[in-house]
């Protein structure tokens, strides 16, 4: 039991800290930290950990903030460039995406056609329809370069690209190798 006391208090040390307690739980906690050493001196340890931390200066690089606004400001320009494609790409999909949900009855109706008229069991046609509708809805879901490949790597590579525009170095692994 004394060991369950011991552990509610060293969860009720830290949780005042982080997240604060209920005035119940803060009168048990002072009554137990009167009462046992080993649970005041946690506390005080806790305390001092956490002064500690505070006061604790933290070195940072000169020009560290103004960099950082340069590079959101270029990665900002870089979308707004960007957008006004980005809205030319969904008119165009959108337009795409309406001219294949009207024409699918049609060219549903030219596969039966073709298919009663050329003896085929209703299952190939079909079959034959689906492909070329799935066909088209992959033309239809294309990137405008035509890679998919390379249209993802160009999003994942924008890092690269502001920190070459902004003229610093990428800094090198010195354990890597570059062969």
């Amino acid at each position: 039991m004394n060991h369950e006391r011991h552990a509610r208090a060293e969860q009720l040390i830290a949780q005042e800290r982080v997240e604060g307690i209920s005035q119940a739980e803060h009168s048990w906690l002072s009554a137990h930290l009167q009462e046992c050493a080993q649970c005041a001196e946690e506390a005080r340890q806790t305390e001092h950990a956490l002064r500690s931390m505070r006061t604790a200066a933290f070195p940072l690089p000169s020009g560290l903030a103004s960099r950082t606004q340069f590079r959101v400001h270029l990665r900002a320009m870089e979308l707004r460039e960007r957008e006004p494609k980005r809205r030319t790409m969904w008119l165009a999909c959108a337009v795409s995406w309406g001219f294949g949900i009207a024409s699918a009855p049609y060219v549903w109706s030219l596969f039966q056609w073709v298919g009663q008229r050329a003896g085929l069991p209703k299952l190939v046609w079909e079959v034959g329809w689906l492909v070329v509708d799935d066909s088209r809805s992959l033309c239809r879901g294309r990137p405008a370069n035509g890679n998919f490949a390379e249209g993802r790597a160009s999003r994942l590579d924008w890092p690269r690209k502001l920190t070459a525009a902004s003229g610093e170095r990428e800094n090198e692994c010195p354990t890597t190798s570059n062969a």
